[in-house]
């Protein structure tokens, strides 16, 4: 586990766990058969379509270890982050309220929040009301073709109860330290 040094450590560790654990690991690269007969781009490691510059897109027999795609993880949470903190709320909100935040965009895209189709979703993020928020992410539960999927369901109540878990991230130092060394956070 990385260090923690700050809040968006603790929040950017947490939504790493969360989303490795949530996100299944291919190593190869794969293609998605869509609805309409056509296939996704290539994709590898936890769903990345980039490699690590952002820029080169991963490409039938590419591959990655779970070594690899660790960083490239952080790199793509990280800059999910930042995308969130132009919305004033969202620095209000709990490290455990920003990890499902980050999820829900990580898995949905975080230009969803930006899209002129989804200003429910937009607004709840503006005024900052948690249950908005909440249910306007749990619309984001169906597939192309308007049909539930059940995979989306528990990812999506999955992140609610994760917002809504007070012991989520919390600091485990009475007298207010971060951890910053794997040393402090274990015991004698």
């Amino acid at each position: 586990m990385p260090n923690v040094t700050s809040e968006d450590d603790a929040v950017l560790n947490g939504v790493d766990e969360f989303l490795i654990e949530k996100e299944s690991f291919k190593p190869e690269a794969y293609r998605v058969q869509l609805p309409n007969g056509n296939f996704s781009d290539w994709t590898y490691g936890y769903g990345f379509e980039f490699k690590g510059d952002e820029q080169t897109r991963v490409q039938e027999g590419d591959t990655i270890t779970k070594e690899e795609a660790r960083p490239l993880l952080r790199q793509k949470t990280q800059r999910i982050h930042e995308f969130f903190k132009k919305y004033p709320a969202y620095d209000q909100m709990t490290p455990a309220q920003k990890v499902g935040v980050i999820s829900f965009g990580f898995n949905n895209g975080i230009n969803v929040f930006d899209d002129p189709d989804n200003p429910n979703l937009r607004g709840a993020l503006d005024s900052g009301n948690l249950d908005n928020i909440q249910y306007w992410m749990r619309q984001f539960m169906r597939d192309s073709r308007g049909q539930i999927v059940p995979g989306l369901v528990n990812r999506r109540n999955d992140e609610v109860r994760l917002m809504n878990d007070p012991t989520y991230l919390t600091n485990p130092f009475d007298d207010g330290r971060n951890p910053s060394a794997e040393s402090e956070t274990t015991g004698p």
